[in-house]
């Protein structure tokens, strides 16, 4: 039997809500998609919610209509079939074979955060060394060891958001790992 234009309506909102979503639509979602503002309005999407219902359209799951396989077919679209999970093998550093997590597949492309991180401090150790340069008089020794104590516990705080998962924390690593070997440099150069 062909579907009403109110029950095409409806069963593409709630399909729709369902592909959004994952979870169908409640009754209340539906209502105001159809525009349904009188009592008389919601009683008729009701009665259609149940005759899409008793045809095997929808399903009424915990809280939610939810499109069945038949319910999306009846509205020409093809059902998606999902398909068999294949076990990846999962990713090692390219230089360390240590197994990459997937924020270090996706970010670093093929290398760990350990390597990565060594690789950067040794290439700003050569950019650094080559532009060091001393401007002026030095820094007092209180405020050179004030930011240096700064600087350990920002790494310190960076390293503990690396180690949580945080995928940006390795940036503010990288960083201060810099900012330290200048520290290092200045205190030295003296």
């Amino acid at each position: 039997m062909p579907l009403s234009n109110v029950e095409r309506q409806v069963l593409e909102l709630i399909c729709d809500q369902h592909r959004q979503t994952r979870r169908g639509a409640r009754a209340a979602i539906v209502h105001i998609g159809m525009n349904a503002k009188s009592g008389q309005q919601k009683a008729r999407i009701v009665e259609v919610l149940h005759g899409l219902k008793k045809r095997g359209l929808l399903v009424m799951g915990p809280d939610a209509w939810v499109p069945t396989s038949e319910g999306e077919a009846a509205l020409g679209e093809e059902v998606p079939v999902a398909a068999p999970k294949v076990e990846e093998q999962p990713k090692h550093c390219d230089e360390c074979k240590a197994v990459l997590t997937p924020d270090e597949v996706e970010f670093l492309e093929g290398s760990c955060s350990a390597c990565e991180t060594k690789a950067f401090q040794e290439a700003e150790a050569q950019e650094f060394s080559a532009t060091v340069e001393r401007v002026g008089t030095p820094l007092p020794d209180d405020l050179l060891n004030r930011c240096a104590v700064m600087n350990a516990t920002l790494l310190a705080q960076a390293k503990q958001a690396h180690e949580a998962g945080e995928p940006e924390a390795w940036r503010d690593l990288h960083w201060l790992m810099e900012t330290a070997q200048q520290l290092v440099a200045l205190g030295g150069a003296e």
